[in-house]
């Protein structure tokens, strides 16, 4: 968190002596906290999507594996798979970044779909966080 303000901090510095207002991407995350996943998929809340970035997802408790898609949303609240190779498959403590085509669709929202990989694991909550416009590459799962 340190290191992420001294990023924005800096970047804001050196934007204003460029004489540019700096623009805020969704980059916060966001809790996936208690998403219930089964064989139907459970969803996160739905964020602005502000730029092309890819998105990051990160969960700490639940099954060892979990298959996300990343939807674009319209703003009659249509949702529409937007993944890159149709899915992600996120493991457990990794730090991920999913590839997609949620922004070049011209959607400005998006939101996660989550799905069990394996049947013994119906019924479990996946607790972790989720951002829309990542800061960062980190492990690129599709």
């Amino acid at each position: 968190m340190k290191r992420f303000k001294l990023f924005v901090t800096v970047g804001m510095l050196v934007s204003l002596t460029m004489g540019a207002v700096p623009i805020m991407a969704s980059t916060a995350n966001t809790s996936i906290s208690s998403v219930y996943v089964s064989g139907k998929e459970g969803e996160s809340s739905t964020r602005n999507k502000e730029n092309t970035t890819k998105v990051y997802v990160y969960y700490e408790k639940g099954m060892p594996q979990v298959k996300v898609r990343t939807y674009g949303v319209s703003s009659s609240g249509t949702s529409v798979n937007k993944t890159n190779g149709g899915a992600a498959y996120v493991g457990r403590n990794d730090h991920s970044s999913i590839s997609n085509g949620i922004y070049e669709a011209g959607y400005r929202h998006a939101k996660l779909g989550l799905t069990s990989t394996q049947s013994q694991y119906y019924g479990y909550l996946v607790d972790g966080v989720w951002s829309p416009d990542s800061s960062k590459n980190y492990k690129v799962v599709n």
